[in-house]
């Protein structure tokens, strides 16, 4: 699996079955920085729900993005890119710059 993982995000014009790329991201054995850097090149084939699934596998802190909290993430050009495309999705509201990371704003539910 880390091969085809490595293959897919360094050859942006591959684009494997959606099961396998849900797969991929789905799998805890496999490093989240890669995971994320897949998420964010194939995320436009991915529904909601699969996006969700994604972000509930992933370790905490990335994993309270879907909860009611206001988790701070590493703040990294991968992290900005995935941050953005999640409030492109409206899964978060916002995010902002602080000096612990990037400070991620849930949506507001109601």
């Amino acid at each position: 699996m880390k091969l085809i993982i490595d293959f897919t995000i360094s050859h942006s014009n591959f684009t494997p079955d959606l099961e396998v790329i849900k797969n991929l991201l789905l799998s805890a054995n496999l490093y989240s920085s890669k995971r994320i850097k897949l998420f964010n090149s194939k995320h436009k084939k991915l529904d909601i729900e699969i996006i969700i699934q994604f972000i509930e596998t992933l370790p905490e802190p990335y994993s309270d993005l879907n909860k009611s909290k206001r988790p701070t993430i590493p703040d990294s050009e991968d992290n900005r890119a995935f941050l953005d495309i999640l409030k492109f999705r409206k899964i978060i509201s916002s995010f902002s710059e602080t000096k612990k990371g990037l400070k991620v704003y849930p949506t507001r539910k109601g």
